[in-house]
């Protein structure tokens, strides 16, 4: 066996021959749909230090508006009480809930 391991990371199977002409088709097949990019597209090319500069852009001022609030205007802490309010409410409800089903329970009689 040449390849991989399947324990190994690389997620290939080992690299066996089938015996049979059915399994050298299947192996054939699952290899040319394997999700590996084109080798066109696993080049190392570099980018001439000129033709960044042309994808650059000078940096924009940032405003205060937007989805950072300034200082302590924040309505966050309102939204965790109220979500604490009803997280104690719902474990309430559910232990008034648990008691009234035990009161309600009859013991069954033992019958030998």
């Amino acid at each position: 066996m040449t390849g991989g391991n399947w324990r190994d990371g690389s997620g290939r199977a080992p690299d066996r021959v089938p015996r049979t002409i059915a399994g050298q088709a299947a192996i054939s097949a699952l290899r040319a749909s394997a999700n590996e990019p084109p080798a066109t597209e696993l080049t190392t090319d570099t980018v001439p230090a000129e033709e960044l500069r042309t994808w650059e852009r000078p940096p924009a001022a940032a405003s205060p508006s937007g989805s950072q609030p300034i200082g302590d205007r924040s309505d966050s802490r309102w939204w965790w009480t109220a979500v604490i309010v009803l997280l104690a409410v719902e474990t309430w409800l559910r232990r008034r809930q648990r008691a009234v089903q035990h009161e309600a329970e009859v013991p069954h009689a033992r019958v030998a």
